[in-house]
């Protein structure tokens, strides 16, 4: 429960990238939701600390327990939002950094002038990393074969 009365729900789904190789992978995708609904404009300001340092302390978890799993985040484009979405987890994961080794791959501005953002988190030292960053970037290409 955060001081303005929201609550906050963190959740993975499972989502499924493709490699260059066909080959499907599996990938925590994260997201989170507030309760009741938080309704803002593009601009508005509604800054909580306490949801940062929630979230990122339920992500820096995550890597430790699963050092073999990326972080996939795709950007909820409600409320006209997705860019600030996408910059405050980038943000996230450059702290999460500083204690952890990993690194973040985002989409790239051709989508983001599409008006989609995504970014993939995936600790340094795995060995598997550029098999699932190569796997990131391929299903962009699938899905959007218009951009880009």
């Amino acid at each position: 429960m955060t001081d303005f009365g929201y609550k906050y729900f963190m959740y993975f789904a499972t989502f499924h990238l493709t490699s260059t190789d066909n080959e499907e992978l599996l990938i925590p995708n994260f997201g989170f939701n507030c309760s009741p609904k938080l309704i803002r404009k593009k601009g508005q300001k509604h800054y909580d600390p306490k949801v940062s340092t929630t979230i990122k302390n339920f992500l820096l978890e995550f890597f430790i327990r699963n050092p073999h799993l990326p972080v996939l985040y795709l950007c909820d484009t409600e409320e006209d939002l997705a860019e600030n979405r996408h910059r405050t987890f980038k943000k996230w994961g450059q702290e999460i950094s500083k204690t952890i080794p990993i690194s973040i791959h985002e989409c790239g501005q051709a989508y983001f002038e599409a008006g989609f953002f995504s970014s993939i988190l995936v600790r340094t030292d795995f060995e598997e990393k550029e098999k699932y960053v190569g796997a990131f970037y391929h299903s962009l290409k699938e899905f959007f074969p218009d951009i880009g």
